[in-house]
């Protein structure tokens, strides 16, 4: 379940719709705006929006890269292109920043903690 107070506008989630043909929930990702925040803030138990779980597909989308296989285990590494911000990513949800690590799991976690690193948007290609 996502929280209200860890969003910004701009971050993306899913919001999940209802498939009537497969009879399952479904999540569309959306960017976040200031309705979405006050709607999860007034029913926190609602679960139309959930968080975006971090992938190698979603980290490249947001300008990282393989770099190399973890030595310790058959995961690789993904380190962001834009070198001068000195991140690395190591799945399951452990990212560096300068060597220090830092627990992410969803994406609207990265971009609010690469926007108070950096003081920029990460850019996102879907």
């Amino acid at each position: 379940m996502i929280q209200a107070k860890d969003l910004r506008a701009g971050n993306l989630v899913f919001e999940n719709t209802f498939n009537m043909g497969n009879g399952n929930y479904e999540g569309v990702p959306i960017v976040v705006n200031g309705n979405i925040i006050k709607t999860i803030e007034l029913s926190p138990t609602l679960h139309a929006y959930s968080p975006i779980p971090l992938s190698p597909d979603i980290l490249e989308r947001c300008g990282f890269v393989t770099v190399n296989k973890d030595k310790f285990s058959d995961k690789f590494a993904y380190a962001f292109k834009e070198n001068e911000h000195h991140f690395k990513f190591y799945p399951p949800n452990t990212l560096y920043w300068h060597g220090y690590p830092l627990n992410v799991e969803y994406l609207h976690q990265l971009q609010n903690l690469y926007f108070a690193l950096t003081g920029e948007e990460l850019t996102i290609t879907l």
